[in-house]
C-alpha cells in the first residue's frame, strides 16, 4: 500500500514498464513509465534517446531526459471503475444530447473515461445496444488501507 510519509512524500509499489518506441517527432526512443497500481495514476513518464538510454545503463549515469508529472494529486488513493449503458443514446445524436445523458451519472465523484472521438460525437458502434451506450466510469477516493497506515 502506499502512504504518504512524515515529509509529504508517497512511499509504497509501483509498477514500472520500459519499452522501446519509435515517432516522427522523438525519433527511436526509451520510454519508461511508473505507474501506481492504487490509483492506476502513472507517476512519472520518461523519455530518453536510445544512445543516452545505453549510457546510463551502462555506466555513464546523469544522461539528460525528458520526464513528466502525471495527475500527483491521485497518489495515495485509490481508483474505482464501473461500466454503465447510458440509456435513450442512438448513433449519430448530437454530441450535447449525448453530454446531457451522460452527465445524470456523474455523481458521488464518478466521472465518464471517454476517449477522444466520444468527445466530439462519434460513438464506439460497439458499445450500442437496443439498451443504450455502454461507458466506462472512475473515480478516486481514499484508500481506507491507505489512511491507517499514515497514521501509524
Amino acid at each position: 500500500m502506499s502512504r504518504r510519509n512524515q515529509e509529504g512524500c508517497f512511499k509504497g509499489p509501483v509498477e514500472i514498464t520500459i519499452g522501446r518506441r519509435s515517432s516522427n517527432v522523438r525519433g527511436d526512443h526509451v520510454h519508461i513509465q511508473i505507474e501506481d497500481p492504487a490509483s492506476s495514476a502513472t507517476r512519472v513518464d520518461v523519455m530518453v534517446s536510445l544512445e543516452a538510454f545505453a549510457q546510463a545503463v551502462l555506466g555513464l549515469g546523469g544522461r539528460p531526459a525528458e520526464a513528466e508529472w502525471i495527475r500527483t494529486d491521485l497518489l495515495g488513493l485509490k481508483g474505482e471503475f464501473k461500466t454503465v449503458v447510458v440509456p435513450g443514446v442512438i448513433y449519430g445524436m448530437p454530441v450535447v444530447d449525448f453530454f446531457d445523458r451522460v452527465r445524470k451519472f456523474e455523481v458521488d465523484g464518478w466521472i465518464p473515461s471517454l476517449d477522444a472521438d466520444e468527445r466530439k460525437g462519434s460513438y464506439n458502434p460497439h458499445r450500442l445496444s437496443d439498451k443504450g451506450y455502454e461507458i466506462r466510469m472512475r473515480r478516486w477516493v481514499k484508500d481506507e488501507s491507505t489512511e491507517a497506515l499514515a497514521r501509524k
